[in-house]
């Protein structure tokens, strides 16, 4: 693929980087987030969290764009370079693609959070520390993307968004693993009608908390995923300032879809939706296994791919024993996709749903 290195070597001077190459264009472009007050006190400062680049990519041939796809990532994610080779191919396909990075995730967390020896160490104290994290981070990264959003549909005005999109700019989804859950409930709860003629592919998400193992190498320790589920499972409102955010529509839908609460609505509301989104799972999976999310999303449309693990489910890394060999596996394979196959169905199915023109069986 083209010039994948070369992107990530891009500096970072200004508010806006822009570089050429042969067929695409990269945009460099800095998100300053207003939304550090859902967090916990001693989360909200953390320069890296709320204010970051993230990246743009767009064919060359086209100037002002019509539709753009937001592609977003898994827990404890920590680098682009898995999900770029899935941009440039939906670029390829007359798409815009946006990489945008969750709270604390990816560039959005300080660099000594990168521990030597362990790749999980870091999240697995927070979330065992506090497992609010969990839902207050996704409650940052929800208004983070409508603000997004706003810009690229011309509601808050920014030059950058200006010169390249339109008010009637249709934004879609690619949402991947946990944030895939952050992408229906921006379905679910449509604020503003933003989208309403949005297209969304959840890729290897939205299975019930019953369903879900976080617990490997790559996401979290053990303990803090049992310490993660067994709060929200057993949480009895009795945080004040937390049922504030907790007991609001999000949250509603957050508990609807992660625990379960109420089948028949999630139901009812996603046979409404089920021209809006495709639901691609994988049948090797063994984070967010695919019977749980057959089950949980019912009335949507849903493929299944047999593909690699959840964390890397087009390269050849497995689980591998300790963190040595994990990193040396990550080295020598995240640039190169195994699973050609099966990479190709996705790519294709994912830009056939997103286009309008394909609806599946």
């Amino acid at each position: 693929m083209e010039a994948i290195p070369d992107i990530f070597k891009i500096e970072r001077k200004n508010d806006v980087i822009e570089k050429e190459f042969n067929s695409f264009t990269v945009y460099l472009k800095k998100f300053s987030s207003n939304n550090q007050k859902y967090l916990l006190p001693d989360d909200q400062n953390i320069a890296e969290n709320n204010e970051f680049f993230y990246y743009l990519i767009k064919p060359r041939k086209i100037d002002r764009i019509n539709d753009v796809v937001i592609i977003s990532h898994g827990l404890n994610e920590q680098r682009y370079q898995k999900m770029l080779p899935w941009a440039l191919e939906l670029v390829k396909n007359n798409f815009a693609v946006i990489i945008f990075p969750m709270a604390f995730h990816i560039n959005r967390r300080p660099k000594e959070w990168s521990i030597k020896g362990s790749f999980n160490k870091r999240v697995s104290e927070r979330l065992t520390e506090n497992p609010k994290r969990f839902y207050l981070g996704g409650l940052q990264s929800y208004f983070d993307v409508m603000s997004l959003v706003k810009k690229i549909k011309l509601i808050e005005k920014e030059d950058f968004y200006e010169d390249l999109f339109s008010e009637d700019t249709k934004v879609h989804f690619l949402g991947y693993s946990a944030s895939g859950y952050l992408v229906l409930i921006l379905h679910l709860i449509n604020q503003d009608n933003l989208f309403s003629d949005s297209k969304s592919v959840l890729f290897c998400s939205g299975a019930s908390v019953d369903f879900i193992d976080p617990a490997t190498i790559y996401i979290m320790s053990k303990e803090a995923s049992e310490s993660l589920f067994n709060f929200y499972k057993s949480y009895s409102m009795g945080d004040t300032e937390f049922n504030k955010l907790y007991n609001t529509e999000i949250g509603f839908w957050f508990k609807n879809i992660f625990l379960n609460t109420d089948n028949e609505k999630l139901e009812e509301k996603l046979n409404e939706l089920g021209k809006n989104i495709l639901v691609i799972a994988n049948s090797n999976d063994k984070i967010i296994k695919a019977e749980g999310i057959k089950r949980n999303l019912k009335g949507l449309r849903i493929i299944e791919l047999g593909l690699g693990i959840h964390e890397f489910p087009f390269n050849n890394i497995g689980y591998e024993e300790d963190y040595e060999s994990a990193v040396s596996a990550i080295r020598n394979n995240i640039g190169t996709i195994h699973f050609n196959k099966e990479f190709n169905d996705f790519i294709q199915s994912t830009a056939k749903f997103l286009r309008g023109d394909w609806y599946g069986k």
